[in-house]
């Protein structure tokens, strides 16, 4: 994996040349890698019985009236910053997003990397999850609007996120 300085996402032309007759160009954005992490509670028995979804907004939400930006639900996640492993940028991001803390965290596993937009996009994904411990419970950050997309989070029942995954 390359860890050097990321810039700013970017267009960049390629060209495939398979043979003579297959000779096409693509233009494809140049980003940085990313990291996401799925959060759960257990109960008492170890079962998993919440995960935690994060409200905000995002630009490229499409609506039904063709416009673009909107509330949705997600995952705590976000661009590694630079040399950033991505255990400790998903952890980092974790930290910010929620207001937990990184000693909340009793388990965490690295569930692999995947490109979310091959066709369009070189972003490669670190997939984490992990669990919280049980008792600890934080406040939310005060999100105030200025340079940030998240309006706060919720514990959901692992049986409701389905809902939730849709946007509202």
């Amino acid at each position: 994996m390359n860890l050097e300085k990321c810039k700013e996402p970017r267009f960049v032309d390629v060209r495939y040349i398979y043979n003579k007759y297959a000779d096409m160009n693509f233009e494809v954005v140049k980003k940085c890698p990313a990291c996401a992490m799925g959060v759960f509670k257990r109960d008492k028995t170890g079962n998993i019985t919440e995960m935690l979804m994060i409200k905000e907004w995002r630009a490229g939400l499409n609506n039904e009236d063709g416009t673009l930006g909107g509330f949705t639900y997600g995952s705590p996640a976000g661009l590694l910053e630079n040399g950033e492993n991505p255990e400790d940028g998903i952890i980092r991001e974790f930290v910010e997003e929620t207001g937990y803390k990184a000693s909340d965290i009793v388990d965490i596993k690295n569930l692999g990397e995947y490109y979310p937009s091959i066709g369009f996009s070189s972003e490669v994904l670190h997939i984490y999850s992990c669990v919280v411990d049980e008792d600890a419970v934080r406040e939310q950050p005060k999100f105030d609007g200025t340079g940030e997309t998240i309006i706060g989070w919720e514990w959901v029942p692992v049986e409701d996120v389905p809902k939730y995954a849709k946007g509202f």
